[in-house]
Formats: structure tokens, sequence, C-alpha cells
């Protein structure tokens, strides 16, 4: 994996300046941000094929893409929701200090976004379906990826499908995870997301592990 040098490291580095250190960080931050969207394409893909259980292998982008949604949306917040108020636990912890809420994870969170923006350049739609597995679309490219690959995250963001698409809660819940900078529309109906918690919460009910 990419090794990073962090801004603290070049401001240390050149603490008998504070002129050096600041010009050097600014000139470096372009290449920091590479190597963290580096990094963590790395990551997801490694934990894709550590996952391979949960994974088909010919839909690898679909799972990428669903993958990293499911890290920048988070889990727990208001009714185990996510979103913007999700707590700061993520899945891809081995990058950086492994949490959203720690000194990095500004930086490592725009990283996500970019390592998303690359699998697909146009808007990406979620679909459920009444099997609880969910239809990942990346533009004009289809396919299905289980939502069983992490639980306790894909529940949280089928709870949020829930809210944005029944009408009784939708004018609260935007189906569009614009506000977590995401162009990602959650599409479907309450009865399908809630085949995919149903899914979700039998997977976790089995595990005896591994909850975030």
């Amino acid at each position: 994996m990419t090794t990073i040098t962090t801004r603290a490291t070049i401001l240390v580095k050149y603490e008998a300046s504070q002129a050096a250190a600041s010009i050097i960080a600014q000139a470096t931050g372009p290449a920091r941000h590479a190597a963290r969207v580096e990094a963590t394409l790395a990551a997801a893909t490694q934990w894709l094929l550590a996952n391979s259980e949960h994974v088909d292998q010919s839909a690898m982008p679909h799972n990428l893409a669903w993958l990293l949604i499911l890290e920048l949306h988070g889990v727990g917040g208001p009714l185990n929701a996510g979103g913007k108020d999700a707590s700061t636990s993520r899945i891809l912890k081995s990058l950086g200090k492994g949490r959203w809420q720690a000194s990095d994870g500004a930086a490592y969170r725009a990283a996500a976004l970019a390592a998303l923006t690359s699998v697909s350049t146009g808007r990406i739609t979620l679909a459920p379906l009444e099997n609880g597995s969910v239809q990942v679309s990346l533009g004009d490219d289809t396919d299905v990826v289980h939502a069983t690959l992490e639980p306790w995250f894909a529940r949280s963001l089928a709870i949020r499908g829930i809210l944005a698409t029944a009408e009784e809660t939708l004018a609260d819940w935007s189906a569009h995870l614009g506000a977590e900078g995401m162009d990602v529309q959650l599409v479907g109906d309450p009865i399908a997301w809630g085949a995919v918690v149903d899914t979700c919460e039998q997977e976790i009910n089995s595990r005896s592990c591994c909850a975030p």
C-alpha cells in the first residue's frame, strides 16, 4: 500500500521555519490526496477479496461502489439511518486513524468520495430487490450486490431507504445522498427496502462478532 507522508510529518520536519513548513505542506497537498485515493481503492479491493463469499466477482465495480457508499453513509445516528449524523465508525479501519472524526477523517472522506467518483462518472442508483439484494446502477451499467457484504452498514442504508421512500417520511429524509457528498439516488419502495433490512438482520444474528 502507498506510504503517505502526512501534513503533520512535514510540519515537524520543517518546524524551524514556519514559512517553509507551510509552503511545502501546501505544495504536496494534491500528492497526499492522490495517495489517499489510491490507498482507499486498494483497501476497499482488499476488503472485498477478504470477504469474497459475499461478492460476485463479475460485479466487482458494483461491489466496490456499494462498499464505498456504505463507508461514506455510515452506521448509527437517528433511527440508525446513518447519514450526516452517523457515528464515527468506518469499515476500512486500516486507513489513517480509522475513524471519521479523527484528525485525518476529513482528508480520508475526501479520498473516499474521489474513489467512488472514479468507479462511476455518472449518478449511482441503488434499488432494493425483494430477495434482500440491492441493484447498483453505475450510469447505464447495472448489476446486483449482496446487502450482507457488510450487514450493519447496509442495514443503516436500507433504513434510510425506507424513510426516503415512504410517503409519511420522505419529506424529512432525502433519497439523494448529496448531504453526504455522494451523487447517489435511492429508489424503490419501503417494502423492498424492508426486505433488505430483514436480510441484514438475519446475517447479523448469524454472526457472533464484528459489529462496528
